[in-house]
């Protein structure tokens, strides 16, 4: 089976391409060719970039695809460049992966089904996520085009390339106090290891065609409790600050939105595709174990200010 993966130089992406290639599927991984591959077993590496309509047309021509998994299209216009150059009618799923950013906030579990409007804690990119999925629906509805669509909570683990628990250990580890929100609001993760088996599962069960998925572990955690997880699964203490003002934009001094979003995977459960395993704490500790190995070098740009003006209490740089 030939499978075309959106991606596969970071993260997300380059989990899927790995893991299909360990299954045997025959994986074309379409990247700009700016980052270097640092894993073999792919049959094609095409570069692109995605937004180039008649380049991207004139590399997939001829070329027959039974899954595609679409991991960074963020707007409907990428989703639509990307079907237009490919041969639809072979294509057996196409899993897309959006973002529990496309919800409104509620204090109870969301549900695939609860109320979607643009949410000013993230921006336009759960808006975009929002249309892009409708696009997709819309395909299926219409012509049939088997879709999947996943909205997963926040990823992380091995590889991650966003500064998120990276810079809770780099703050921990240089004895920083970390700033946070004054809030309770609850936020999930999903670890890679379990997103990846999740994604895969879909495109061997018939009934996840034409449907939209909540995907996270189930525990939740404000934000002191998460950097609590952390203390305790790398055995390092530390001071955090709460930051009362709410005038500041949370995302200039912390790595995650101040969102209360917890979501309900029963969705997930009964259709029968594969539900999280893995504990936040665990989750970390191999998190913490690739960060020591790696040493990557990570930042956020939308928290430089915050850090240059804050020394004594962020790590930014």
């Amino acid at each position: 089976m030939k499978v075309l993966v959106m991606g596969g130089s970071k993260f997300v992406s380059e989990s899927i391409a790995k893991k299909l290639i360990e299954l045997d599927y025959e994986v074309h991984i379409l990247t700009r060719g700016k980052e270097s591959i640092d894993y073999t077993g792919y049959a094609r590496h095409l570069i692109c970039d995605r937004h180039d309509k008649n380049k991207l047309t004139e590399l997939l021509y001829g070329t027959e695809y039974d899954y595609v998994f679409d991991i960074n299209g963020y707007t409907k216009s990428d989703i639509q460049i990307l079907i237009g150059a490919l041969n639809k009618s072979k294509i057996k799923r196409y899993v897309y992966c959006s973002s529990a950013s496309v919800y409104i906030e509620k204090n109870t579990p969301l549900t695939e089904e609860s109320e979607k409007v643009e949410n000013d804690k993230f921006g336009k990119y759960g808006l975009d996520k929002k249309e892009a999925e409708n696009y997709l629906v819309e395909l299926y509805n219409r012509d049939g085009f088997p879709i999947t669509i996943f909205r997963p909570s926040y990823i992380y683990g091995e590889g991650n390339n966003k500064f998120r628990e990276a810079y809770i250990f780099k703050c921990l580890e240089e004895g920083r106090v970390i700033p946070i929100p004054e809030s309770n609001n609850k936020i999930q993760f999903i670890h890679i290891e379990d997103l990846t088996k999740a994604f895969i599962s879909s495109i061997n069960l018939d009934k996840a065609i034409g449907e939209v998925y909540n995907l996270s572990n189930e525990e939740s955690y404000n934000i002191e409790e998460y950097i609590d997880v952390i203390k305790n699964a790398i055995f390092k203490n530390g001071e955090i600050s709460k930051i009362k003002d709410k005038t500041i934009d949370v995302r200039s001094y912390f790595p995650f939105a101040d969102a209360n979003v917890m979501l309900s995977i029963e969705k997930l459960k009964d259709h029968g595709l594969r539900t999280p395993k893995i504990t936040l704490e665990r989750g970390i500790e191999r998190a913490y174990k690739w960060y020591k190995t790696e040493n990557p070098k990570l930042s956020d740009s939308r928290m430089t200010d915050f850090c240059n003006k804050n020394e004594e209490i962020a790590c930014c740089n």
